[in-house]
Order: structure tokens, then C-alpha cells, then sequence
């Protein structure tokens, strides 16, 4: 009766949770242009409402698109080996890829689609996709693909960019990973998939591509799997106080805003609805402003003469360094806006999803590296800003003003008209984020060498150090500059000299360590009674070693025994 039970109930969870929600590898796939058998663990994203799968089993490593439209063309570098070519096919034209490719899939139509290989630098039609096994329909937005893993040497990982193409021109319009950039003309490709071909892996684990650590959400559009995350800050917003909501329909909102973060990312993920508000369907906008408080000459207050998205928006006690702006369904871009009147485009170094859109509430989620607000010692960066502020907001078009904010403004209302300038002055902040770990002193010991004394110390990081030597109330201090290991060797020194060691530190955030340690000198007297010597304090010279190789040369107090 009790195996009956365990039965069903594994029953129960195989309904409850079908195997295509998740699944590892090795995972064979039927080529047969049914979606079903692949699982979300195997999507590489979705871009412009295509995804593109990947995964495979002892034998094949299989593709699959779902292209969202059949007038496209579809491909796939793959690099398995040393050697290859650093551009793509030529296909109206070509990118670059950063990797070195072994072998190209191109995907034309039903009549043309071929496994490429490259030799003699030049790429040659190897095989046809269809021989082997591959599904591929001109009236189907679904293609299947598996090439055997022998054809292409039995690899231990496969790198892989995939992306489509116009028919007819250089004009991409999604790409994996969804890192990479995409757009009209020849692109330069900076990321890649590089997935190993072993057991037991979940391929999903590699869409961000090497340029990325793994970010603890996933990022897909969706903002279900942040709840429970214990530094997240959730501001809510009114449904009914946009000035762009001019019908009282629920458009052009935002509703809630999501801030928070860990070791390698900021996250920000916000809950919108946009609209039209105006002539054209893309008349509305979404934006996000950063003021990262970092060290960097960058930024502005306002945003009236930007090259990109000039708004009539101005910034109270905020610099505005980094934003985000998207329209309406489309993926969105990010900027460093590197003076008042110009921003650079920096998508790529960000990670993005986007659902909703026009007349459709959705998601944003984006997973922004601490390098690229602070540099690549962010944390050491960090250590002295008070925080990131963040705002957002529902924007109009070009020269035109927010309708929307979170945190709200009191600029913003719902009268609030399309040309009027306004000031956003209120905003989130993360408040300190990473602070140092306190400042230690290390290993502080002494030995005598026959010569003198060798005193040592270390710091947990880079600090300028005070060395004070006392013997018998008389004091001599030395200073030393930034460093984290220091030898002093001070000569003259006997084990029957009593002496005090004082070692100060002080790093650059204004932590401070302190470390004593004391030599006693004791002696017998005649009656066995244990007696402390006197002396006096003459002047001789130390030589301190300093690591670096740095040698300071300088005077030091040295206690010499009275005769008794």
C-alpha cells in the first residue's frame, strides 16, 4: 500500500511540474518542429520574440529556434577547436566574432540551410542540416537542428553565437547571447555561450556568456523570483497619477519599483505600462536614472541638451551618470553619460529583459556590474559612497517631459503638461553598500639574530604605518608609507634589552589598527627573587626593510644594561 503511494504521488509531481520546466543534460531533443520537449533550463532568452535553444546528449548537441516570424534568416558560428575564422560568414556583409569559428549554420529557407565548415580560409557548404535530421519549413517559425557531436570532433565545449538576419540586408534583429549588440550594419559580437559538453549541467546556466558572472535572478522579463531576496526594496506607486494617462485607461504608469543587489551586480526591475500619447505608437518611454556617487568626472542635472534622449528634465542634488530608456515593447539601451550634453551607449556591458509594452503591463529587469559604475576595484570604490540613487520614470518623446516618477516628485503630477520643464528631486537610495572589512595588524613578532632584533608585521590591506620603539621612557617614532608587509631590523639590540613595540595603521577609508607588544627583562638575584634591570638609552642607527625593496636608514633607541 505504501509503494501504491509513492507511486502516485511521483505521479502527482510529474503533473504538477512537467519535465519540459527543467532538465539537465545529456537531453535528447526530437527534431520534428515541436517545441515541447525542450525545457526553460535549455533557452538561451528571448529577443524580438524569438528564443534560441540549446542542449544535447552522448551523441548530438541540438539547436532550436523559435524565429517569431519566417522572413528570416537564421545562424550559428560554432568554435570547438584551435584555428578558424575571427568574422562571420559574409552575408550581405559580416561581423566579428570574438571567437575563432570552426564551423557556421545558415539557415536561408527550406532549399538552403548547410552546416559550413572552415579550411583554407574560406567557408565551404560541409553538410545539409536536413541530412542530418534537422526540421526546418519555410511556412514554420520553429526550427530544429542537432549535429552529430563526432562531425565536429567530439569536442569537450562548444562556444556559440547565434542571431538573426534581415533576408535581404545587414540588419540584425536578435542575437545570443542577448548581450551582444544588434541593429542595422556590421556588428562586433563580444560575447559568446561557451557550454561544456558534460553530464549534469543545466545549459540555461551559460546564456549571460563569459563576459558575465551568473546573476541570482533570472533575468527573463519577469519579476516573480526576486520576492523573499533579503536586500530588496520594492517602492510602490498610484495606478491612476500619470499625466500621460489621459483617457484614465491605466496607461503610461509605472507601478512599482524593484532595487537590490549582491557581490558582483545592481539590480533594478520595475513593474510599467505604456501607451499612446500622441501620433505614434512608440510616442512613450520608460527611464531609469543612476547616480552611482562614484569617483568619476561624469554625469549631468539635466537632460535638455542630451545627444540621446533629451527630456526636459532636470536633476535636484542628483548627477545623473548612468540611465536606461526603453520604448514601450523594445529591449532598451543603457548610457554613461559622460558630460551635460553627450551619453555613450553601453548596452553591452549590461544584462536585460523586458516584457509588456504598449497597451500591455510587463516587466523590466536588468543586472547592471559593479565594474562598469565603479571600475574594476569597485568594491575599494564603493567604500567611500553613501549610496546609488535611483529614479524612474514614464517619459514622452523627444524634448518632452516625465509623466510618471518613482519615487514620486512634486513636480509630476497629473496636470503636468508635455513641455513643462520639471525637477526630479526625490529618488531611492541603496544607502553604503560595501564597507571594509576592519583593518587588522598581522603576525606582529620580534626574534634577536645575534646582531640586534628583527621585528615584523603585517596589514589585511595597503596602510601607512607608525612604528614606535620605547625603552625605559624614551620614545623614537617611524612612519612608512602604504604597503602591507614590513621587516625592521634594529641593531644593537640583546634579548636582555626591555622594550615596548607600538604599531599604528591607518588605510585610506580613515580605519585605524593598533598592535603592542613587549619584551621583558628579568634576572635572578642572589636570594632567587626575580629582579627587573635598569639601563639607559643611547642612539644608533636601524635599518628597516620595508617589502617593495624600499630601505630606510634612520635613528633608533637602544637600552644598554647598568652594571650591577
Amino acid at each position: 500500500m505504501r509503494a501504491v503511494a509513492i507511486i502516485l504521488g511521483a505521479m502527482l509531481l510529474l503533473l504538477l511540474f512537467p519535465y519540459s520546466a527543467y532538465a539537465h543534460t545529456y537531453h535528447s531533443i526530437t527534431c520534428d518542429g515541436n517545441m515541447d520537449d525542450w525545457s526553460e533550463d535549455e533557452s538561451m532568452g528571448t529577443v524580438n520574440s524569438a528564443t534560441f535553444y540549446i542542449t544535447f546528449d552522448f551523441y548530438n548537441i541540438y539547436f532550436g529556434f523559435h524565429r517569431g516570424s519566417t522572413d528570416n534568416d537564421m545562424f550559428i558560428a560554432l568554435d570547438v577547436k584551435e584555428g578558424g575564422a575571427n568574422k562571420s560568414l559574409n552575408w550581405y556583409g559580416q561581423h566579428e566574432l570574438p571567437f575563432d569559428a570552426d564551423y557556421y549554420i545558415a539557415i536561408e529557407n527550406e532549399s538552403y540551410a548547410y552546416l559550413l565548415k572552415y579550411s583554407n580560409n574560406n567557408w565551404t557548404e560541409y553538410r545539409s542540416l536536413k541530412s542530418l535530421g534537422g526540421y526546418i519549413k519555410d511556412w514554420n517559425v520553429n526550427i530544429e537542428l542537432k549535429i552529430p557531436l563526432n562531425l565536429i570532433g567530439y569536442p569537450k565545449k562548444v562556444n556559440v553565437i547565434a542571431y538573426g538576419q534581415w533576408e535581404n540586408a545587414v540588419n540584425v534583429w536578435s542575437v545570443w547571447p542577448t548581450t551582444n549588440p544588434m541593429g542595422k550594419g556590421e556588428q562586433n559580437f563580444s560575447n559568446y555561450i561557451s557550454l561544456p559538453i558534460k553530464a549534469g549541467i543545466h545549459p540555461s546556466d551559460y546564456k549571460y556568456g563569459v563576459k558575465f558572472a551568473k546573476p541570482k535572478f533570472n533575468i527573463d522579463g519577469y519579476l516573480t523570483d526576486w520576492s523573499g531576496d533579503s536586500n530588496l526594496t520594492k517602492i510602490e506607486d498610484s495606478s491612476e497619477d500619470s499625466a500621460g494617462d489621459l483617457e484614465n485607461v491605466v496607461e503610461n504608469e509605472v507601478y512599482e519599483l524593484y532595487v537590490t543587489w549582491d557581490d558582483n551586480y545592481l539590480y533594478v526591475g520595475y513593474e510599467y505600462r505604456t501607451g499612446v500619447w500622441g501620433d505614434s505608437k512608440y510616442d512613450n518611454g520608460t527611464m531609469v536614472f543612476i547616480d552611482s556617487d562614484s569617483p568619476w568626472n561624469d554625469g549631468t542635472t539635466s537632460l535638455d541638451h542630451m545627444n540621446v534622449w533629451p527630456r526636459k528634465i532636470d536633476f535636484g542634488n542628483f548627477r545623473c551618470e548612468f540611465f536606461y530608456g526603453k520604448w514601450d515593447e523594445q529591449k532598451g539601451n543603457f548610457y554613461h553619460v559622460l558630460s551635460e550634453n553627450f551619453s555613450q551607449d553601453i548596452s553591452y556591458d549590461f544584462i536585460v529583459a523586458t516584457t509588456g509594452g504598449n497597451g500591455v503591463r510587463g516587466d523590466v529587469e536588468m543586472a547592471i556590474p559593479w565594474y562598469v559604475l565603479y571600475g574594476k576595484n569597485y568594491k575599494s570604490a564603493m567604500y567611500n559612497t553613501t549610496g546609488v540613487k535611483i529614479s524612474l520614470a514614464v517619459v514622452g518623446h523627444d524634448n518632452e517631459t516625465a509623466l510618471d516618477t518613482i519615487p514620486d516628485v512634486g513636480d509630476v503630477t497629473k496636470n503636468t503638461n508635455c513641455s513643462d520643464e520639471v525637477t526630479i528631486d526625490y529618488f531611492y537610495n541603496t544607502g553604503k553598500i560595501f564597507s571594509p572589512e576592519p583593518l587588522k595588524i598581522e603576525n606582529l613578532t620580534y626574534n634577536f639574530n645575534g646582531e640586534g632584533v628583527n621585528i615584523s608585521w603585517e596589514t589585511n590591506r595597503d596602510a601607512n604605518t607608525t612604528l614606535t620603539f620605547e625603552s625605559n621612557g624614551a620614545y623614537k617614532n617611524y612612519s612608512f608609507e602604504a604597503n602591507r608587509t614590513f621587516i625592521v631590523e634594529i641593531m644593537g639590540v640583546t634579548n636582555d634589552t626591555p622594550f615596548n613595540i607600538t604599531v599604528k595603521a591607518e588605510d585610506i577609508y580613515g580605519n585605524i589598527a593598533t598592535e603592542v607588544l613587549e619584551h621583558k627583562v628579568n634576572e635572578k638575584n642572589e636570594g632567587n627573587e626575580t629582579k627587573e634591570s635598569g639601563g639607559k638609552i643611547d642612539l644608533i642607527y636601524v635599518s628597516i626593510l620595508v617589502a617593495g625593496g624600499i630601505i630606510i636608514v634612520g635613528e633608533v633607541l637602544i637600552y644598554r644594561r647598568r652594571k650591577r
